[in-house]
């Protein structure tokens, strides 16, 4: 099994299908899945579910084997009841996601294809054989060496952990039809929402996940550049307000989710919508972000300013968070908007109470089965 490239052009098909398949995002935190439908002339999120990881961590082969996560999914089926079908994408969470940019020299295939394991093999601990791994064209900016050189976007997850989650999937009753990457599922997310971007113009998708972070600048459809933030997940946020205030994980996520934050983390700011002490818990987890974005954002200007996004779209659980998005855009000086899909008319029951912003990469992954 390898990464297949989740191109947008799907959209362009001819409608053959009016159901996805179910996608699986494979988090660190939890295992969520969705599936859309084609209706009234549009796709719409139908039918979501999300079951935590009794013990959230790094995904290994030892964490989902031995139905673990054969558990989860079947969990995750009951708990809906009404998925359609049983062929399945899934997509690993960022911390079991390698990705790298490349400078290889210029060449066709196979070449291209031996000059990139070369790279890899130099790159990381141990071969690139061990690697289930896609690769695309970065844009010309981003090369920095000699004339010839071509850079390469790769992202690939360990081909162990691919196949024994797939077996998982097998025995959870569902059949993986193939594994995407987050650049690529966060570019064709933005196509479900209800103001797609312009081709030509760069935007950010910031999914913000329990254990770290995915920023993906994509342009005409395209990933054009991915970084993973590692050390800022959502977790911070929670494990701040859990410990302070001595509240459960539902506790602290409910208190996040209806109170949340301010919509600016600067000290001169008026506070009045969100208790100070609160504020002041959340602080050190939101600098980190933002530190990290300007860095990044900074990067893109120098290196690259036709790729500098103007808008920020936000997933994931830091997207729960309430003014999240607004505290983000005062401290970055630049658009931030949460990630929303329109959803069918009878998307109720436990689908309904679960945010929608959780399932930006499930979504995304459910789009892969359209015909021709």
């Amino acid at each position: 099994m390898v990464l297949a490239a989740g191109k947008p052009g799907i959209f362009r098909r001819r409608r053959t299908r009016s159901t996805g398949w179910i996608g699986i995002d494979i988090g660190a935190g939890a295992v969520k899945l969705a599936q859309v439908e084609f209706r009234s002339n549009r796709w719409v999120l139908a039918r979501t579910a999300l079951v935590p990881w009794p013990e959230p961590g790094p995904l290994t082969v030892e964490s989902v084997a031995n139905g673990q996560l054969a558990g989860l999914v079947r969990e995750a089926l009951r708990e809906c009841g009404d998925f359609r079908g049983r062929d399945a994408a899934c997509l690993f969470s960022p911390t079991a996601t390698e990705l790298v940019t490349l400078e290889v020299p210029a060449a066709a295939e196979p070449e291209l294809y031996d000059l990139i394991c070369q790279e890899l093999s130099a790159h990381r601990e141990g071969s690139s054989e061990d690697l289930a791994f896609d690769y695309w064209e970065a844009h010309p900016s981003m090369t920095t060496s000699e004339s010839g050189a071509v850079a390469m976007h790769v992202v690939g997850v360990r081909r162990e952990l691919v196949e024994q989650s797939a077996t998982e999937l097998d025995a959870g009753r569902l059949t993986c039809r193939g594994v995407d990457g987050a650049p690529f599922t966060l570019a064709r997310a933005l196509l479900l929402t209800d103001a797609p971007p312009a081709d030509a113009e760069p935007v950010g998708v910031l999914d913000w996940g329990h254990s770290s972070a995915l920023l993906a600048v994509v342009s005409g459809g395209q990933p054009v550049f991915s970084r993973a933030l590692r050390t800022c997940g959502c977790a911070g946020l929670m494990k701040a307000v859990e410990t302070a205030l001595s509240l459960s994980s539902p506790e602290a996520r409910h208190l996040l989710a209806t109170c949340g934050v301010s919509e600016s983390v600067d000290s001169r700011t008026d506070r009045q919508d969100l208790p100070e002490f609160v504020a002041e818990l959340l602080r050190g987890p939101i600098d980190e972000m933002l530190g990290e974005l300007h860095k990044t954002l900074a990067f893109l200007k120098h290196q690259s300013p036709a790729l500098a996004p103007w808008r920020i779209w936000l997933t994931g659980g830091g997207a729960t968070v309430r003014n999240m998005d607004r505290s983000l855009a005062a401290g970055l000086g630049l658009a931030v908007r949460n990630w929303r899909a329109p959803q069918s008319g009878n998307f109720d029951g436990l689908s309904g109470q679960l945010p929608v912003e959780l399932f930006a990469n499930a979504a995304a992954l459910s789009l892969g089965g359209l015909d021709p």
